[in-house]
């Protein structure tokens, strides 16, 4: 995988990552907002079903007989299905379906099952002819009812519809309910639609940010490129003296800065081996000829005994003083420095020596 693409894969997937957080906190804000706002109209609905209950049920003032028929008639638009203590209300108000049950204890034979079974059947026929919910009743509503546990929210579904009930105990009566009921399909939906919408933001994002990061990829790289072209003209060519343009102060630059630093280095090391093979070549050239004579000397049958000694001589000095030069040479080339192996010289001595 080359540098460009993992740059790419590694902006794309930070960006992903963000905007999958990003989206994450803001489904969930977003559902409980709507959530809470549902549960906030089901608590003010059944608070005004309530207020509106006791107020219909209360005595009627000193000579204004039928006034609680009247309040009772009012109190939502749809009529209420019984008037007695025992029986079930249903009615309806601006934002759903609400319940009145006057006495849970009373319903349905004489109480609740230990099990939370339905009582009545899930549906009931109103005085209108009309069938409206009826959530079954639960041990936890008696508790409710009595005062004995706290009101609570619960969801249901009716006819494949989800639905959100909330249950709180009737303030007029010793062990009433009031329930209310708002269906969550058009909540849901909006839920949905955030989701999808989210969630193609976020893929979209990253799409987004790896095309972008492409893009960078590419001019960050630039450089990059270019240096490694340098080193491939240099590999090509051998020409040490090629330099990659230097701009800016980022790393790139002072990378490129580097890397023509190394070429002069190169450079400079290239032209002290030439000089070394010159100044060895040149060095060996004298003492191997004088070497050469010295044996072509001793090759001559006709050489006096004390010359040829003389000349014998000779060659053994200049023999060990070519591999002294030997190895000054391979110690300068094992080093990469010059030997400094000068000493004093005794002219005269050596114009003798010459004659």
């Amino acid at each position: 995988m080359s540098l460009r693409t993992r740059l790419t894969l590694a902006g794309a997937g930070a960006v992903f990552v963000a905007l999958a957080i990003a989206s994450s906190v803001i489904y969930v804000e977003v559902r409980s907002k709507l959530h809470d706002q549902i549960d906030v109209s089901l608590i003010q609905s059944a608070q005004g079903v309530a207020a509106k209950w006791a107020l219909a049920h209360s005595a009627p003032p000193a000579g204004k007989p039928g006034s609680n028929a009247k309040l009772r008639a009012g109190k939502s638009e749809t009529p209420a299905t019984a008037t007695s203590a025992s029986a079930r209300e249903f009615g309806k108000d601006a934002s759903g379906l609400f319940q009145v049950v006057p006495s849970v204890g009373a319903v349905a034979n004489g109480g609740l099952s230990a099990t939370g079974a339905p009582l009545p059947p899930p549906f009931r026929t109103t005085a209108a002819g009309s069938t409206t919910r009826d959530p079954k009743l639960l041990a936890q509503d008696e508790s409710v009812a009595r005062g004995l546990s706290p009101p609570y929210f619960r969801d249901i579904r009716f006819a494949g519809s989800p639905e959100r009930v909330y249950t709180m105990r009737l303030p007029s009566s010793s062990a009433g309910l009031v329930r209310t009921i708002r269906p969550l399909t058009e909540t849901n939906a909006t839920i949905g639609r955030v989701r999808w919408l989210l969630l193609g933001l976020t893929l979209g994002g990253a799409l987004a940010a790896g095309l972008l990061g492409l893009l960078a990829a590419n001019a960050v790289l630039r450089p990059v490129r270019a240096l490694a072209g340098a080193v491939r003209g240099v590999i090509a060519t051998r020409d040490l003296n090629q330099r990659i343009p230097v701009s800016g102060r980022d790393e790139l630059a002072s990378l490129a800065a580097d890397f023509n630093a190394m070429l002069a280095a190169l450079d400079e090391s290239q032209h002290a081996q030439q000089q070394l093979i010159a100044d060895a070549s040149h060095e060996l050239r004298t003492p191997l000829t004088a070497h050469r004579a010295n044996i072509e000397l001793l090759a001559r049958p006709d050489l006096p005994v004390e010359q040829r000694q003389r000349v014998l001589g000779a060659a053994i000095r200049s023999t060990e003083e070519l591999s002294a030069l030997v190895g000054d040479l391979i110690q300068a080339a094992r080093d990469g420095r010059s030997v400094d192996a000068r000493e004093p010289l005794a002219f005269d001595q050596l114009v003798a020596a010459a004659v």
